[in-house]
């Protein structure tokens, strides 16, 4: 499983263009501690949870274990305080129509 873990961070890293080498520096970690951690199932979830952050990812989807392709919304979250016009309730019932369709 943790090498699926790492697979789908290279997955999503190469969709964003993002370089490995930059993730291991955000977050203030040696390259070859974060390439340990993962292979070795090891890592601090607490970096995991950064490692979404970082990417801009839902947490879950670092875990999607389903065969459909890794297609992440380019920001699926919302942080606290942050305005979105974007948010209607008619909206955000379809998202989460979309996620429990994804869960099940």
């Amino acid at each position: 499983m943790e090498n699926d873990l790492k697979s789908r961070i290279d997955t999503i890293l190469a969709d964003r263009k993002h370089e490995y080498k930059a993730l291991a520096h955000e977050l203030k970690l040696p390259e070859y501690e974060l390439t340990g951690g993962l292979e070795s199932g090891s890592l601090a979830f607490r970096y995991i949870e950064a490692i979404a952050k970082v990417l801009q990812v839902p947490l879950y989807s670092l875990f999607f274990t389903s065969n459909t392709p890794v297609n992440i919304p380019i920001k699926p979250y919302v942080e606290w305080g942050e305005e979105d016009e974007n948010l209607s309730p008619q909206k955000l019932q379809e998202e989460i129509a979309f996620i429990e369709d994804l869960l099940r």
